[in-house]
């Protein structure tokens, strides 16, 4: 019994208490692309995509750029000003990883029949350069 309440209070000096009630338990140590190591960074551009509506991007001579503005997660899922990653671009509407050479693995509300996945994008090196700005994104495929 002794041992049960050590580690219940354990837990809770550990818990931050965000604004909106929610908890983070112990440190948040999440960190950014543009924040990890270059051999991290290679991974992650080679192994994750992001699923982008063919509408949101502008493509010309292998470069594509956001077809408007694109919303921050703090004003997509309004979030606290002090949130990690609150200034971060919302361009993406799911996320994947690849599985294979020819495979990704994603959610299966993202991509829920052909007309899903032909109206999207499947962005590799999607990420963010700084805080505030997004990496430029280049065609090198079009599947479609």
């Amino acid at each position: 019994m002794r041992c049960l309440f050590v580690l219940a209070f354990a837990a809770i000096c550990s818990a931050a208490v965000l604004e909106d009630g929610k908890i983070i338990y112990d440190t948040d140590d999440r960190q950014d692309y543009y924040q990890a190591s270059a051999a991290q960074q290679t991974v992650i551009s080679q192994s994750i995509v992001a699923l982008v509506k063919k509408t949101s991007l502008s493509c010309s001579g292998g470069v594509c750029s956001p077809a408007s503005s694109v919303p921050t997660l703090q004003s997509s899922f309004t979030m606290c000003s002090g949130q990690n990653f609150n200034s971060q671009s919302t361009m993406a509407f799911c996320s994947g990883f690849l599985i294979d050479n020819d495979r990704i693995a994603t959610a299966g509300h993202c991509i829920t029949n052909p007309t899903d996945c032909a109206d999207a994008y499947f962005v590799f090196n999607y990420h963010q350069t700084s805080s505030s700005s997004l990496a430029t994104i280049s065609k090198t495929a079009d599947r479609s």
